[in-house]
Protein backbone atom coordinates (compact mmCIF):
# COMPACT_ATOMS: atom_id res chain seq x y z
CA UNK A 1 0.00 0.00 0.00
CA UNK A 2 1.70 3.33 -1.14
CA UNK A 3 2.02 6.01 1.48
CA UNK A 4 -0.77 8.42 -0.08
CA UNK A 5 -3.09 5.28 0.31
CA UNK A 6 -2.55 4.87 3.95
CA UNK A 7 -2.67 8.45 4.80
CA UNK A 8 -6.27 8.98 3.14
CA UNK A 9 -7.22 5.87 4.61
CA UNK A 10 -6.15 6.94 8.39
CA UNK A 11 -7.71 10.34 7.61
CA UNK A 12 -11.07 9.07 6.86
CA UNK A 13 -11.22 7.61 10.27
CA UNK A 14 -9.86 10.03 12.50
CA UNK A 15 -12.22 11.77 15.02
CA UNK A 16 -11.24 15.29 13.65
CA UNK A 17 -12.67 14.49 9.84
CA UNK A 18 -15.97 12.56 10.82
CA UNK A 19 -16.63 14.88 13.69
CA UNK A 20 -18.83 11.80 15.15
CA UNK A 21 -18.46 13.41 18.89
CA UNK A 22 -19.73 16.60 17.76
CA UNK A 23 -22.62 15.10 15.51
CA UNK A 24 -23.59 13.17 17.87
CA UNK A 25 -23.90 15.12 21.05
CA UNK A 26 -25.81 17.59 18.81
CA UNK A 27 -28.41 15.09 17.40
CA UNK A 28 -28.78 13.36 21.03
CA UNK A 29 -28.68 16.21 23.03
CA UNK A 30 -31.85 17.45 20.67
CA UNK A 31 -33.27 13.59 20.79
CA UNK A 32 -32.23 12.21 16.90
CA UNK A 33 -30.99 9.81 18.43
CA UNK A 34 -30.12 7.86 22.02
CA UNK A 35 -27.09 9.80 24.48
CA UNK A 36 -23.79 7.59 23.70
CA UNK A 37 -24.48 6.75 20.77
CA UNK A 38 -22.09 7.44 17.58
CA UNK A 39 -23.92 6.14 14.18
CA UNK A 40 -23.43 9.31 12.32
CA UNK A 41 -20.62 11.55 11.13
CA UNK A 42 -19.29 13.81 7.95
CA UNK A 43 -19.13 10.32 5.56
CA UNK A 44 -19.34 7.22 5.94
CA UNK A 45 -16.53 4.87 7.56
CA UNK A 46 -15.86 1.07 7.85
CA UNK A 47 -12.93 0.70 10.25
CA UNK A 48 -10.99 -2.58 8.87
CA UNK A 49 -8.26 -2.53 11.53
CA UNK A 50 -9.97 -3.90 14.01
CA UNK A 51 -8.87 -3.71 17.59
CA UNK A 52 -5.25 -3.03 17.08
CA UNK A 53 -4.47 0.11 14.67
CA UNK A 54 -2.32 -0.96 11.28
CA UNK A 55 0.14 2.25 11.68
CA UNK A 56 1.76 3.44 14.69
CA UNK A 57 4.75 1.92 16.95
CA UNK A 58 4.41 -1.18 18.78
CA UNK A 59 3.87 0.38 21.69
CA UNK A 60 0.88 2.73 20.59
CA UNK A 61 -1.28 -0.29 19.13
CA UNK A 62 -0.19 -2.11 22.80
CA UNK A 63 -1.86 0.29 24.56
CA UNK A 64 -4.85 1.36 21.92
CA UNK A 65 -5.53 -3.03 22.00
CA UNK A 66 -5.52 -1.97 26.02
CA UNK A 67 -7.34 0.88 26.09
CA UNK A 68 -9.96 -0.81 24.33
CA UNK A 69 -10.23 -3.84 26.09
CA UNK A 70 -10.44 -2.26 29.34
CA UNK A 71 -13.28 0.32 27.78
CA UNK A 72 -11.21 3.39 28.06
CA UNK A 73 -11.26 3.53 23.91
CA UNK A 74 -14.42 3.04 21.82
CA UNK A 75 -13.46 1.54 18.51
CA UNK A 76 -16.48 2.55 16.07
CA UNK A 77 -16.73 -0.31 13.23
CA UNK A 78 -18.94 2.20 11.27
CA UNK A 79 -20.28 5.33 10.66
CA UNK A 80 -22.56 6.26 8.21
CA UNK A 81 -23.24 9.61 6.46
CA UNK A 82 -25.71 12.37 8.01
CA UNK A 83 -28.46 11.73 6.29
CA UNK A 84 -30.29 14.43 4.64
CA UNK A 85 -33.89 15.59 5.28
CA UNK A 86 -35.98 13.46 3.42
CA UNK A 87 -33.89 9.72 4.25
CA UNK A 88 -34.31 11.34 8.53
CA UNK A 89 -37.75 11.40 7.85
CA UNK A 90 -38.10 7.88 6.88
CA UNK A 91 -35.98 7.19 9.31
CA UNK A 92 -37.43 8.99 12.09
CA UNK A 93 -40.61 9.86 11.09
CA UNK A 94 -40.77 13.81 12.34
CA UNK A 95 -39.95 16.66 11.13
CA UNK A 96 -38.46 17.87 14.31
CA UNK A 97 -35.57 15.27 14.26
CA UNK A 98 -35.52 15.72 10.53
CA UNK A 99 -34.65 19.26 11.04
CA UNK A 100 -32.04 19.32 13.54
CA UNK A 101 -30.12 16.28 11.18
CA UNK A 102 -30.51 18.50 8.10
CA UNK A 103 -29.21 21.73 9.86
CA UNK A 104 -25.95 19.73 10.98
CA UNK A 105 -25.49 18.21 8.33
CA UNK A 106 -25.36 21.38 6.14
CA UNK A 107 -24.05 24.23 8.99
CA UNK A 108 -21.75 22.16 10.80
CA UNK A 109 -20.51 19.06 8.21
CA UNK A 110 -20.55 20.93 5.17
CA UNK A 111 -21.48 17.82 3.35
Amino acid sequence: MTLEIDYTYRMSMSLHSLMTGISSKILSSNGVIPKGTFPFGNFNMIDTDGAVPRVGSQEYKEWVEKAVTAGFLRKLEKVDEIPDFEEVMKVFGSEEKAGFSDIYRKQCAET
